[in-house]
């Protein structure tokens, strides 16, 4: 859905740096327009007052909006990435331990 940036908010963190927010206005499919502030933030700002984008929304809670980019994806997917990663890290050395540990075993078993 086609929206457009009709307002960045400005807050800084508990250091003193700024960030921007967006606030995105577009319509649903009902033709209700609807408003939102995002709550990802850059520095600095990622868009431009009146600036057509792209928004990605559960219809069911339209105030939980996002623009849809390469960012927003990656912060989407860049804790299952972590996670899975570990995951098969410690899934192999894990296997590599076993495997190491029956090489070492005397013929005939223990």
């Amino acid at each position: 859905m086609v929206g457009r940036v009709v307002r960045l908010v400005m807050r800084q963190d508990q250091n003193g740096q700024a960030f921007y927010y967006p606030v995105v206005a577009f319509n649903l499919p009902n033709g209700e327009p609807e408003t939102v502030q995002l709550a990802e933030g850059s520095w600095p700002a990622a868009y431009t007052e009146g600036q057509a984008v792209i928004v990605a929304y559960d219809p069911a809670q339209a105030n939980t909006a996002r623009i849809k980019s390469f960012s927003s994806t990656l912060e989407l997917w860049i804790l299952p990435l972590i996670t899975g990663g570990l995951g098969i890290a410690f899934s192999l050395s894990t296997a590599f331990a076993y495997w190491l540990l029956r090489t070492n075993e005397p013929p005939g078993g223990p």
